[in-house]
C-alpha cells in the first residue's frame, strides 16, 4: 500500500490470495483513497472463479478477471483493454462487505477442504514412509547391512540405526568424527582404510574394502564398506554415501572352510590310507591322497591321467570281481578286499570302502572311498590260523586236561586228555554246562568263583591258585584235581580256559608223606624227651654217686695227711687238688646236663641262673629282664625254652665277639615270648641254614625243631656287623597239649 501511495498507478493487477490479506480487501482499501476509483483493476487468481466471485469483482470495479494459468498474450490484451476503457466505479461499502464475506467464506471452505485432503494425503504418505523406513530398518538389521553418508570436509555425517548397532554406539551421540571413526578401525587396517578413502575422494571412484573393528568395549567384528562418491556440478566430490555390512559370520565361515581344507589336506597327506574322490562313472579322478604312491607303487599323476589305470595293478584272480563292484559304485555303500601287484613284483592286500555323494536333489555327483593296505592284517590272520592249528595240536597232545568255557560257562573246547580224565568224548560235552563234570555240592560256588575271576581283570592264575577241587567222571567217581585258569576277550565274547591235572596219586603220596612226617615229629619229640630224661638221670648219677665218691676220697686224703710222714704231704696236697678239680668238673657237668633249678624253681630262675653263671665266666655284659607274671609252664615248654636260650647264649660266647647281651622273657596275650640279642659281628643266616640242611649246624637245626614241635615260631635275624636276634613265640594254650600229644605218640 505504501508503494501504491508513492507511485499512484493507473492500472493494478492483483491476486485474490495474498500472504496477509486478499485481493478484494486490497482493492477496497486503495479505492477508499483519493483518486482510487480512477484506477483500472485486473484480478489474476488461481482460486476457483464462481458467479459470486465475478459479481464481487464487478462490484469492486474490477475490469477483467483472469484465471491461472493464463497465457501472456491474454494478459497483455486485458491490459490494453483496461487502459483504453474508463474505470468502473465500485459499489457502496455495505454491499461490498456482504459480497466479499460470502466469497471469502466460500474460498475458505474450499481451502479447508483442500487442506484436509492435503493433510490426509500427507498422513498416508507419512504412514507409507514410516512403513518403508521400518521395513528398511528391519531389512538392514536382518542383513546386518547399514547405510551411511558423510560430507567431504565435514566432521560429521549420517548413520542409519544399523551402523550404530554394528559399532554398539548410542544413536543419541550422533555419528562420530573422522578421528573417532578411525579409532574404531583395527590398527592393522587403518592405513588401508585411509588410503582407500582418500583414493575414492580424489578419483571419484567407488570404494569397497573389508576391515576389522577395534574397540575393547565391543566384540571384534569384520565389516565390509561400500561407498559411492557424489559430485557437484563442477565434478568435485562433495560427499560419500554407501553401506556397511557385518561380514563377521562370513569371515568365520571362510576361516572354518580354510581351516577344514588345511586339515583335510594335512590328513590326506599324512594318513597311511588312500583317500580318493572320483566321478560316479570313475572317468575322472577328483582327488587321490599321496599314500597311493606308497601303496600302489604308481604315481598319482598317472592315475589322474588315466583313472582306470588302477585296474592294471589288480591281481588277475580278483580283477573281474573288483570291476563288477565298481560298476555299482554310485548305488550304495560298498566294501571289497582284493590284491594288487606292485611294479616291484610284491603283492599287497587292499580293503576298499566307498560311498556316493548326493546333491540336494538326491543325484549322485561324486563317489568317495578309502583304500587301506591290510597286507599285515592278512599276514597276521594267516599266522593266527597257523597258530590255532598249532594250538589245536598242542591241546590235543597235552598230558593235562584242557577245557575252555564261554561267558555262560558252557564248554567250547574239550581236549583228548580231558576225555581220558573224565571218561566223556568231546562231542558229548561241547555246548554243555561245566557243571556236568563237577560234584553237585561245588557247582554253585565254582560258578560264582569263575564269574568273580572274570570281573577281576586278571588274565591268569597259577596252577595252585585255585587250590584243589574235585571232578566227577562219567561213571560217577569223584576225584581230586588241581586247576589253573586263564581268561581272554571281554563281555559276551569272554572265554575261560582251565588246565586240570588229576592229583589222585599225588594226594596219596602227600598223605603218606604227611603221616611219615607226623611219625617223625612224634619220634623227634620222644627222642628229646628221652634225651632230657637221660640227661636228668646222668646228672643225678654224677652228682649223687661219683660226686659223693670223690667227696669221700677228698676227706680220706685229709685224714691220711695227719697220719703220714711230712715228706708225703706235697704229694697228698696235689692229690687233694686233683680230687677237688674232679669234684668241680663233675658238678659243672651235672649242671650242664640238667640244672636242678629248672625243675625246682622254673624257667625264669633257670634263665637268670644261667645268665649269671655266664657273666661270671666271661667278660660279657648281660642284661636280663623277665616278667614275674609268666604263667605256669609245662616241663616240655620249660625245657625247650631253656635249651634254646642255652644254645643261643653258647653261640654268642663262642662266635659273636659281642660286648653286650640282652635276654627277655615276656607273656604277650596267649603267647610266651623269649628274645635273645647281642651286638656282635653277626653271621650269614641263609648260609647257616644251608649248612644246617647238610648236617653241619645241628645247634641251629635243634633250636628250630624244638620250637616247631611245640607249635611255636622262632625267628632269627642276623647280618654282618649288626648282631644277632633270636625271637621265640610259643602259644600258651597249646603248650601242655602239644607236650602230652608228643609223649603219647612216642609211646
Amino acid at each position: 500500500m505504501s508503494m501504491f501511495d508513492a507511485e499512484r498507478p493507473v492500472l493494478v493487477i492483483t491476486d485474490f490470495i495474498m500472504p496477509n490479506t486478499d485481493g478484494f480487501a486490497f482493492i477496497r482499501q486503495f479505492r477508499a483513497k483519493p483518486g482510487g476509483n480512477e484506477i483500472h483493476v485486473i484480478l489474476h487468481t488461481a482460486a476457483m472463479v464462481n458467479p459470486a466471485m465475478r459479481a464481487l469483482a464487478q462490484a469492486c470495479g474490477v475490469l477483467v478477471v483472469l484465471e491461472k494459468p493464463c497465457p501472456p498474450h491474454r494478459i497483455l490484451a486485458a491490459v490494453d483493454e483496461a487502459l483504453r476503457s474508463a474505470p468502473r466505479a465500485a459499489k457502496v461499502s455495505a454491499e461490498l462487505d456482504r459480497d466479499h464475506f460470502r466469497v471469502l467464506a466460500d474460498q475458505l471452505a474450499r481451502k479447508v477442504q483442500e487442506l484436509e485432503e492435503e493433510l490426509s494425503r500427507r498422513r498416508q504418505l507419512e504412514d507409507t514412509v514410516r512403513t518403508v523406513q521400518h521395513r528398511l530398518l528391519r531389512a538392514e538389521e536382518n542383513a546386518h547391512l547399514g547405510s551411511w553418508e558423510i560430507q567431504v570436509g565435514s566432521e560429521r555425517g549420517w548413520w542409519s540405526p544399523e551402523v550404530y548397532r554394528l559399532h554398539e554406539r548410542d544413536p543419541a551421540l550422533g555419528p562420530p568424527t573422522s578421528a573417532e571413526i578411525l579409532e574404531l578401525v583395527h590398527p592393522d587396517d587403518r592405513d588401508r582404510v585411509v588410503q582407500a578413502w582418500t583414493q575414492a575422494i580424489q578419483t571419484a571412484q567407488p570404494v569397497a574394502l573389508d576391515f576389522r573393528t577395534h574397540d575393547e568395549r565391543i566384540t571384534l567384528r569384520h565389516l565390509h564398506l561400500h561407498g559411492v562418491p557424489v559430485q557437484d556440478g563442477a565434478g568435485a566430490v562433495i560427499r560419500l554415501e554407501g553401506t556397511l555390512e557385518d561380514i563377521t559370520e562370513r569371515k568365520r565361515a571362510e576361516e572354518a572352510v580354510r581351516d577344514g581344507e588345511a586339515k583335510f589336506q594335512l590328513l590326506a597327506e599324512n594318513i597311511r590310507d588312500v583317500f580318493w574322490i572320483s566321478t560316479p562313472t570313475v572317468d575322472r579322478i577328483v582327488f587321490v591322497s599321496p599314500a597311493y604312491e606308497e601303496i600302489w607303487g604308481r604315481t598319482c599323476a598317472s592315475l589322474y591321467q588315466e583313472p582306470r589305470s588302477f585296474v592294471d595293478a589288480i591281481h588277475p584272480d580278483d580283477r573281474d570281481r573288483v570291476i563288477a563292484n565298481f560298476q555299482n559304485l554310485a548305488q550304495a555303500h560298498w566294501e571289497i578286499e582284493y590284491r594288487i601287484l606292485r611294479t616291484d613284483g610284491s603283492l599287497r592286500w587292499i580293503l576298499d570302502r566307498g560311498f556316493p555323494v548326493r546333491n540336494e536333489r538326491g543325484e549322485v555327483t561324486l563317489s568317495c572311498g578309502v583304500a587301506k593296505d591290510i597286507t599285515e592284517r592278512k599276514r597276521a590272520e594267516r599266522n593266527i590260523i597257523e597258530s590255532q592249528e598249532r594250538f589245536a595240536g598242542v591241546v590235543n597232545t597235552a598230558m593235562d586236561a584242557i577245557i575252555t568255557v564261554d561267558a555262560d560257562q558252557r564248554i567250547v573246547l574239550f581236549n583228548h586228555a580231558a576225555e581220558i580224565m573224565f571218561g566223556y568224548c568231546a562231542a558229548e560235552l561241547l555246548g554243555q554246562p561245566l557243571d556236568r563234570i563237577l560234584p553237585e555240592r561245588f557247582r554253585r560256588a565254582h560258578s560264582q568263583h569263575i564269574k568273580a575271576f572274570g570281573e577281576t581283570g586278571v588274565t591268569s592264575r597259577a596252577m595252585n591258585a585255585l587250590g584243589a577241587v574235585s571232578g566227577v567222571r562219567a561213571d560217577g567217581e569223584e576225584f581230586p584235581i588241581e586247576a589253573s585258569i586263564a581268561q581272554n576277550g571281554a563281555g559276551s565274547g569272554r572265554l575261560f580256559t582251565v588246565i586240570l591235572r588229576d592229583i589222585t596219586e599225588r594226594r596219596r603220596a602227600e598223605e603218606s608223606i604227611r603221616q611219615a612226617h607226623q611219625r617223625m615229629r612224634a619220634l623227634s619229640r620222644r627222642i628229646l624227651e628221652i634225651q632230657e630224661a637221660e640227661r636228668r638221670a646222668l646228672a643225678r648219677e654224677l652228682h649223687d654217686e661219683i660226686g659223693q665218691v670223690l667227696s669221700a676220697v677228698s676227706v680220706n686224703l685229709k685224714i691220711v695227711k695227719t697220719k703220714v710222714d711230712r715228706t708225703l704231704w706235697p704229694r697228698l696236697a696235689e692229690s687233694a687238688q686233683i680230687v677237688d678239680a674232679a669234684i668241680e668238673q663233675v658238678r659243672n657237668l651235672s649242671l650242664d646236663l640238667r640244672p636242678a633249678v629248672l625243675d625246682d624253681f622254673g624257667l625264669e630262675s633257670a634263665l637268670r641262673w644261667h645268665v649269671e653263671r655266664l657273666a661270671a665266666r666271661t667278660a660279657l655284659e648281660f642284661h636280663f629282664d623277665a616278667e614275674s607274671s609268666v604263667a605256669e609252664l609245662s616241663a616240655a615248654v620249660r625245657t625247650a625254652c631253656f635249651r634254646v636260650a642255652q644254645e643261643a647264649l653258647t653261640n654268642v660266647v663262642r662266635h659273636a665277639s659281642a660286648r653286650r647281651v640282652w635276654v627277655e622273657l615276656r607273656q604277650l596275650d596267649a603267647e610266651l615270648c623269649l628274645a635273645i640279642r647281642d651286638d656282635g659281628k653277626g653271621f650269614d643266616f641263609e648260609e647257616a641254614c644251608r649248612r644246617a640242611s647238610r648236617g653241619n649246624s645241628l645247634g641251629l637245626l635243634g633250636m628250630m625243631e624244638r620250637i616247631e614241635l611245640l607249635g611255636g615260631r622262632i625267628e632269627i635275624e642276623s647280618s654282618a656287623g649288626k648282631g644277632t636276634s633270636v625271637r621265640v613265640q610259643l602259644p600258651l594254650t597249646a603248650m601242655e597239649h602239644q607236650s602230652e600229644k608228643g609223649a603219647g605218640a612216642a609211646s
